[in-house]
């Protein structure tokens, strides 16, 4: 199962008040706003669990092969440790590793068999550091299915791949 996502930190500090209570209760499962009821949440925190809950959605669509409905609250983030996480929804476990840096935070899939290509290097197995790649570097490459499921066209094959991007960052998985 693949899903990937990554937040621009300088971006999203413009974009949403990530830090109102209306806000986090659209985001939050309610037994995380239970547990975030005693300790406030940081912003990197916030964000780092928005970014498993969208890589985890990714990778439950793909697995569903559904339309896209994206309801945080429903996912429900356990941290493992700084890195490992596991999302529950409807009876299904993801595990999501993530990396939170001063810049962006970036979390995908946990799997042996994927690999991330991005334009932030992080320096890991599977992973590939493309500094010049861009969203229009897929753009002629990249099909949809009907519920709008990324492909990558590699020598007349579909290969399911997830893709990723806000503000200067970029990454796709596959």
């Amino acid at each position: 199962m693949l899903g990937n996502d990554v937040v621009d930190l300088k971006l999203a500090k413009q974009q949403i008040r990530w830090n109102t209570k209306a806000f986090q209760q659209k985001v939050l499962h309610p037994k995380e706003m239970n547990q975030y009821n005693s300790s406030p949440l940081s912003y990197n925190d916030f964000w780092k669990i928005w970014s498993i809950k969208e890589t985890a959605y990714k990778a439950h669509q793909r697995n569903k092969n559904h339309r896209p409905k994206f309801n945080p609250f429903d996912f429900l983030v356990e941290i493992n440790s700084s890195t490992s996480s596991k999302v529950i929804l409807d009876n299904y476990e993801y595990n999501i590793i993530s990396f939170v840096t001063d810049k962006y935070i970036y979390s995908y899939t946990a799997s042996n068999d994927v690999y991330s290509v991005q334009n932030f290097d992080l320096n890991l197995k599977n992973t590939f550091y493309n500094e010049g790649l861009k969203r229009q570097y897929l753009n002629n490459r990249v099909i949809k299915n009907e519920y709008g499921i990324p492909f990558l066209l590699e020598n007349n094959k579909a290969v399911p791949i997830s893709i990723t991007h806000h503000g200067s960052y970029f990454a796709y998985l596959r």
